[in-house]
């Protein structure tokens, strides 16, 4: 599995992907003032 990172000031994103390029998981993480929302848009494909 190969996971890619994009640590910014705002936000945060990983995305993860197979040997095969296909996508696995992405996550975003973005911060406002005191608090964080974190979105997981995690879709499982079987080839």
């Amino acid at each position: 599995m190969i996971i890619g990172l994009d640590i910014g000031v705002s936000s945060t994103k990983a995305i993860a992907f197979n040997l095969e390029g296909n996508v696995l998981a992405t996550y975003s993480i973005s911060y406002f003032k005191s608090h964080k929302t974190i979105t997981n848009n995690a879709s499982n494909r079987y080839i």
